[in-house]
């Protein structure tokens, strides 16, 4: 397996791919996050975190790694040398172990430059130093959990074909089916378990500093299935009866396994002041909830200064930390200004139940415009069906004599 590795990783380099790789994910990346005026743009966030980055980096991985994973195998069918390798003292699980380390050892090299967004948000964070390290470490981990089970995928694919595009494109697919077409589905179909099955909503949560072993196990279990797929691929008489076998055991052992993981699990909050972590006063009051409580929250919509996109994220947050602790709670985004039609009067029913609207100064290109945002959110909740529900307006920032526009949504995100 090491010489494998060794040969993949000096094919990388004695070629122009290794540098190829890594010079154009630092090019993407660097141009996103630092030039273009762009959701990901750290500047314009105005916020000394790294999450732009993680939240681009699967996009630009997804093209990346199925780029580099296309000629693992693909490339030794077309020539005709995977039937000697075959055919070498070393078991087919050590050959695509090889392939796949490779691979991913070239990816990480890449991700080691990156350091150097951590080094700059930290100097230009005010006051200085101010960034959350622990979200930051957190959060590398759950990318090269992301990279391992994009590169698992890349490689099985290059298993299927000698054609490197073949491959390419279906490991695309894969991946973004996996990324975010089943939580499309979820959507589509009204089953929110299907969920599970992805990665968005794993990554999102170790992304943000919060180690679950729940989001563990999934992705090492999505690593060990596709490699266990390829070393069953790579039989030069087709998959056998007995290998489909296996493999069903080993998808049904890693299902019993992840939904286990959901009753019997682990979780470290390594943010700095542990904000995604509730208190057990909280826990204990959601625990109690046996009816649905259903949250209505108004800060959907467009042209968001940075510091109500960051209210919007750090309240969806919240809200699925809640949601984990009781599946009674139910919540949903709400832009109440969206259709012109019904501006006015959704405006007129919302102040006149006490959730008056915030005019915003939004500073765009070197021009300044308004905007009108809901900082609120509404909380139903029916005991039985025999009585009437309650509701409760929940203001979601919170107002300081003196403080200025960005300060009030700072305060409240931070409480």
């Amino acid at each position: 397996m090491l010489a494998i590795l060794r040969k993949e990783i000096n094919s990388f380099f004695s070629s122009s791919i290794g540098y190829l790789v890594i010079g154009l994910f630092l090019l993407v990346s660097s141009l996103f996050l630092w030039l273009f005026k762009s959701g990901y743009n750290i500047l314009d966030y105005g916020f000394a975190e790294m999450s732009s980055f993680f939240l681009l980096a699967p996009w630009v991985l997804l093209f990346l790694i199925p780029a580099v994973t296309m000629r693992s195998f693909s490339d030794e069918k077309k020539q005709g040398t995977l039937e000697l390798l075959l055919t070498k003292p070393i078991s087919k699980l050590h050959i695509v172990l090889g392939k796949y380390f490779g691979a991913f050892v070239l990816i990480v090299l890449a991700l080691i430059p990156t350091l150097l967004y951590v080094y700059s948000v930290y100097q230009l964070a005010n006051p200085y130093g101010n960034l959350d390290l622990g979200a930051v470490f957190g959060s590398y981990i759950g990318l090269l959990l992301l990279v391992g089970t994009y590169t698992s995928v890349g490689v099985f694919t290059s298993s299927l074909s000698d054609n490197q595009i073949v491959a390419f494109i279906s490991a695309v697919f894969i991946c973004l089916l996996l990324y975010i077409g089943l939580d499309g589905i979820a959507d589509l179909v009204s089953v929110s378990a299907i969920e599970l099955f992805g990665i968005n909503s794993h990554f999102k949560s170790i992304s943000r500093g919060v180690l679950d072993t729940k989001d563990i196990i999934y992705f090492l279990s999505m690593i060990a299935f596709f490699i266990a797929f390829t070393s069953k691929q790579l039989s030069t008489s087709g998959i056998k009866k007995s290998d489909w076998q296996r493999l069903a055991i080993l998808l049904v052992a890693l299902l019993l396994i992840n939904f286990g993981s959901h009753s019997i699990f682990s979780r470290i909050d390594i943010t700095k002041d542990q904000r995604y972590t509730l208190s057990e006063s909280s826990k204990s009051l959601v625990k109690d909830l046996d009816s649905p409580l259903i949250i209505d929250v108004f800060l959907e919509g467009e042209g968001f200064p940075s510091e109500f996109k960051r209210l919007q994220a750090e309240t969806r947050y919240l809200l699925e930390e809640y949601k984990n602790v009781n599946p009674n709670i139910n919540f949903q985004f709400i832009n109440p200004l969206e259709e012109d039609t019904s501006r006015e009067n959704n405006l007129r029913q919302l102040t006149q139940r006490g959730l008056i609207p915030m005019q915003l100064s939004v500073q765009e290109n070197g021009k300044t415009s308004n905007e009108m945002v809901i900082p609120w959110a509404l909380a139903s909740y029916q005991r039985t069906l025999n009585e009437d529900p309650i509701t409760v307006k929940v203001p979601l920032v919170k107002n300081k004599i003196g403080s200025n526009q960005q300060d009030l949504v700072l305060n409240s995100v931070q409480h």
